[in-house]
């Protein structure tokens, strides 16, 4: 895996982060996603856990609280570098600060700019 860092991207479903997590890559998940249906940051380990181990891939989690609140999911059989799941970190940090709009998969793909 090359530890490259790309722009920052909106995963739709559980199936989509597993799918990133198979090909060696990782998400970062935002506290401040959390929602009233339930989606807080405990459950969503527990639905992309369970996603992976379905399809059978083994996924570790660490969770960067208090100034970061936030979790980053990987494949443990194919960790990502420290440097490279930092640069993501930092990333996802500085759209947080900027209040910038982080682009759905879709928009990064086919770079539309969106709402």
């Amino acid at each position: 895996m090359s530890g490259t860092v790309g722009e920052p991207y909106l995963s739709a479903t559980a199936k989509d982060v597993v799918g990133a997590v198979r090909l060696g890559r990782w998400a970062v998940y935002l506290h401040e996603w959390a929602d009233r249906e339930g989606i807080d940051p405990p459950r969503w380990r527990e639905i992309v856990h369970a996603a992976c181990e379905e399809d059978g891939i083994s996924c570790e989690f660490v969770v960067l609280g208090k100034d970061k609140d936030l979790t980053v999911v990987y494949n443990a059989d194919s960790p990502p570098s420290f440097d490279a799941v930092r640069s993501s970190v930092d990333a996802m940090l500085e759209k947080r600060w900027k209040n910038t709009r982080i682009p759905t998969e879709l928009e990064y793909r086919t770079r539309s700019p969106g709402p």
